[in-house]
Order: C-alpha cells, then structure tokens, then sequence
C-alpha cells in the first residue's frame, strides 16, 4: 500500500526500519520489502549517502546485498556523490565481502 502513496525517501526508510527490525514481519511482506528495494538500490543508496545516513548503508552492503553487482551498484553511487567517507566505506565491505582472487602460476 505504501508504495502507492508515501514520498519516495520514506518508502526507503520503511523498507529498510522494517528489513534491519523486522519485529513481527511476516515471510510474504519481507519478500516484498526486499524486492522493492534490490529493484531501487541505486537511488536508495545514494539517498543514503546524499542523507549521510552511514548505518543504514553499512547494512545495505554488509547484510542486505549478496551479489558483487550490487556491491557495485552501492559503490558506484557513492562516486556519483563524491563522498570520500561512503567510497571508503563500500570499498572495504566490497573487498572483505568478495574477495580478488590472486591468479597462482604453476608449471
């Protein structure tokens, strides 16, 4: 109902209030709240770094995604910002998250 006829930004603090605290959260709603937002993840992350809201971008990178796409897509939104803080802090969850591969040389 919400996505209907709530502004833009609380529609991104709902989905995300309700998938880090999901008291009471039904399996079909969590699925809706998700889908909502992996379909908007470029403008939800950067809202969140526009809105300097660093916790909740920490869980959208750590917790919530699962693809190194998405990681990306987090990260390339925090370059559009030029928020040196939320690069940094993509960047280092990106690398722990899904680490390089180092290519061994064997004969």
């Amino acid at each position: 109902m919400g996505k209907y006829n709530i502004d833009f930004t609380n529609i991104i603090d709902m989905a995300i209030s309700r998938l880090r605290y999901p008291h009471s959260l039904g399996t079909k709603a969590k699925e809706e709240y998700a889908a909502w937002l992996r379909e908007h993840l470029c403008e939800t992350a950067g809202f969140l770094v526009e809105q300097q809201e660093w916790e909740d971008l920490r869980w959208l990178a750590e917790q919530f995604v699962t693809e190194f796409s998405e990681i990306e897509t987090i990260l390339e939104a925090a370059k559009r910002q030029e928020e040196a803080q939320a690069v940094s802090m993509v960047m280092d969850i990106r690398h722990r998250r899904f680490p390089v591969k180092k290519k061994r040389f064997c004969l």
